[in-house]
C-alpha cells in the first residue's frame, strides 16, 4: 500500500477526532457549567401522589361520602306551631283562641340505621375507587417518565449524529480548499448536516414537550421552560423478567382495588335493598297542643270565662302506596346488577393480565434482538465507513448511509427499551403489583 499524502493524513486525523467527539457528545445533563436541576423517578412519583390535581379532585369524594353518613344520621325535625287559632273579627263578642303546639315525627325504627348503612357502604366504595384511580394514575405517570427518558436519549443520539456530520462537513471544506475533492461532495455533506440539525431541533422540542407532560402530572400550573428540570434521571434498561399468567391473575383478583370496589358495591346494593324494605315501614306523627280561650263578651251569645285546653293527636298515614313495591324491586335489580358487574370485572381483569403479558413477552423478545454484538457491530460499521472515506476508499454516500444506519439502529434500540418499560408498567398495573425502578 502506498504511503498516504500529507493531505490525506490530515483528513484521517480530522475524522478520527470527529469520531471521538461524536462518541462523547454530552447529554443534556452535562451541557451546562452549573449542574442543572434534575428529576429522579422516585421524587417524581412521590410528587405526583402528593400534588396531582386530578388525584386531589378524586380525594374530594371522600369527605363528600363522609358527609353523607352525617346526613343519614339526622332525625326528622319537630314542627312548632304558634299563633291565633281564632280571632273575633265580626265584633259579636266571641272568644279569641291562641294556640301553641308541637308535632314530633316518629320515624319507623329501622329506617335511620338502614340509611346510615347505605352511606357507610358507599363510603367504602369511594375509598376503593380512590385507590384504583391512584393505581391508574401511577401507571400514566410512569409511562410519561419513560417517554421523557426516551426523548432525552433520542436527543442524545441525534446530537451525536449531527456532531459527526458537522465534522465531515468541516473536513470536506478543508479538502476542497486543497483541491482534493469536488464541490459536489462538500455540498452533499453540508445538506446532510443541515438535515441532521433539523432532526436535533425536533428532538429538542420533543424532549421539552415530554418534560411539560411531567410538570402537568406533578400539578405544576403555568410552568415556564426555565422552571422545568433540564434533565430526567433514570435508566431505561429495566431487567427482563419472566411471569406466569396464572400467578398474575390470582394476585390481580386478590388485590386490584377496582375489584374491591365492585365487591363493596355489592354490599352497598344490599344495603339499599334493606333500606327499601325499611322505607315500607309507616311513619307516625305525635302532636301536642295548648289552647287558650279569652273571655266571651258579657251579654253576648259567647259570654263565658277564659279557659285553657290541651290536646294530644297521633297521625297515622294510610299505607295505600305500600301495595306497590317498586322501590324494593329497583333495589333488588341494582343488587343483581352489582353482582354481574363484579363477575364481568373479574373476567375483564383476567383478560387484561393475559393481554398485558402477551405484549410484555413480545417487547422482551424484541429487546433481546438488540444484544451487545449487534450494537458493537453497529459502532464498528460506522468507524469502518469513516476510515474508508478518510482514506479515499469509499464515497460520501456510503459514509452517510452508514451514519444513518448507526443512528436508526440506536434510536430503534432506545425505543425497544422504552417499549419494554411501557409493557412492564402495563403488566404490573394489570396484575396489581408494583416494583418498577428507573
Amino acid at each position: 500500500m502506498s504511503q498516504p499524502s500529507p493531505l490525506r493524513a490530515l483528513a484521517l486525523a480530522v475524522f478520527l477526532v470527529a469520531s471521538a467527539v461524536a462518541a462523547q457528545v454530552p447529554s443534556p445533563t452535562t451541557s451546562h457549567t452549573v449542574p442543572p436541576p434534575s428529576l429522579t423517578f422516585g421524587t417524581y412519583l412521590s410528587t405526583v401522589a402528593r400534588a396531582n390535581v386530578d388525584l386531589a379532585a378524586q380525594r374530594a369524594n371522600v369527605p363528600v361520602a363522609e358527609a353523607q353518613i352525617v346526613i343519614a344520621r339526622i332525625f326528622p325535625d319537630p314542627v312548632l306551631t304558634v299563633g291565633l287559632a281564632s280571632l273575633d273579627v265580626s265584633g259579636v263578642g266571641a272568644q279569641n283562641n291562641a294556640a301553641v303546639g308541637v308535632t314530633i315525627p316518629l320515624e319507623w325504627p329501622t329506617k335511620r340505621p338502614a340509611r346510615v348503612a347505605v352511606a357507610q357502604a358507599e363510603r367504602e366504595v369511594v375509598h376503593a375507587d380512590l385507590e384504583d384511580f391512584a393505581r391508574t394514575l401511577r401507571a400514566a405517570a410512569a409511562n410519561a417518565y419513560v417517554d421523557a427518558l426516551l426523548a432525552q436519549r433520542v436527543l442524545l443520539r441525534r446530537q451525536q449524529a449531527f456532531a459527526s456530520l458537522t465534522a465531515v462537513e468541516t473536513a470536506n471544506a478543508e479538502r476542497e480548499r486543497e483541491g482534493a475533492i469536488a464541490e459536489i461532495v462538500v455540498l452533499q455533506a453540508r445538506i446532510e448536516a443541515r438535515r441532521y440539525r433539523g432532526d436535533v431541533i425536533t428532538a429538542e422540542g420533543d424532549a421539552r414537550a415530554s418534560r411539560f407532560a411531567l410538570a402537568s402530572q406533578m400539578g405544576l400550573q403555568g410552568v415556564g421552560p426555565e422552571r422545568l428540570p433540564t434533565t430526567v434521571d433514570g435508566e431505561l434498561r429495566v431487567p427482563p423478567q419472566t411471569f406466569t399468567d396464572a400467578a398474575l391473575i390470582t394476585h390481580a383478583l386478590a388485590t386490584r382495588p377496582d375489584l374491591r370496589a365492585r365487591q363493596r358495591g355489592i354490599r352497598a346494593a344490599q344495603a339499599r335493598v334493606d333500606l327499601a324494605h325499611a322505607n315500607r315501614g309507616i311513619d307516625v306523627a305525635l302532636s301536642l297542643g295548648w289552647l287558650y280561650y279569652t273571655e266571651g263578651q258579657e251579654g253576648s251569645a259567647y259570654q263565658g270565662p277564659a279557659y285553657h285546653t290541651v290536646n294530644a293527636l297521633v297521625s297515622v298515614p294510610l299505607p295505600l302506596s305500600r301495595v306497590l313495591n317498586g322501590e324494593v324491586q329497583a333495589a333488588e335489580a341494582g343488587r343483581t346488577q352489582a353482582e354481574l358487574q363484579r363477575s364481568a370485572a373479574e373476567l375483564r381483569v383476567a383478560a387484561e393480565v393475559r393481554a398485558a403479558l402477551a405484549r410484555y413477552d413480545a417487547a422482551r423478545d424484541r429487546l433481546a434482538e438488540y444484544d451487545a454484538t449487534l450494537l458493537a457491530d453497529n459502532d464498528r460499521l460506522l468507524e469502518m465507513a469513516r476510515y474508508a472515506f478518510a482514506q479515499g476508499a469509499s464515497r460520501l454516500i456510503e459514509l452517510l448511509a452508514a451514519q444513518r444506519t448507526w443512528t436508526d439502529t440506536y434510536i430503534a434500540y432506545e425505543t425497544a427499551l422504552a417499549d419494554h418499560a411501557h409493557a412492564l408498567i402495563a403488566l404490573e398495573t394489570a396484575a396489581g403489583t408494583w416494583d418498577l425502578a428507573l
